[in-house]
């Protein structure tokens, strides 16, 4: 009984810590590139997001690439900045929606 009780707490214990978060953040790769795949990674992180993305995308099962290497932590990326904007039309869209249910009272 005992001993049961043992092994299911170790493997609850052991999955806990398989799932706990990390704080570690990656290594800023392109100060000093150290391979050569490191230095092309580089020149497509200078040639924007996009390129990095599809760069690491397309070779990451040979590589084992991770694109925040190659991202500096200071640098927005471009889906949080497109968050950020409201899209032109959707303002108009949403005025209008409230013209027609003001309207209909």
């Amino acid at each position: 009984m005992k001993s049961r009780f043992f092994h299911c707490s170790a493997v609850a214990l052991l999955a806990a810590m398989a799932f706990a978060p990390t704080a570690a953040l990656s290594e800023y790769k392109c100060n000093n590139p150290s391979s050569p795949i490191d230095k092309r990674a580089c020149a497509k992180a200078a040639e924007g997001a996009d390129a990095l993305r599809n760069f690491v995308t397309r070779t990451r099962m040979i590589w084992h690439l991770d694109i925040w290497d190659y991202v500096r932590p200071e640098q927005p990326s471009a889906s949080t900045s497109a968050a950020a904007k409201p899209a032109p039309r959707e303002a108009e869209v949403l005025s209008k929606q409230a013209a027609i249910t003001t309207s209909d009272r």
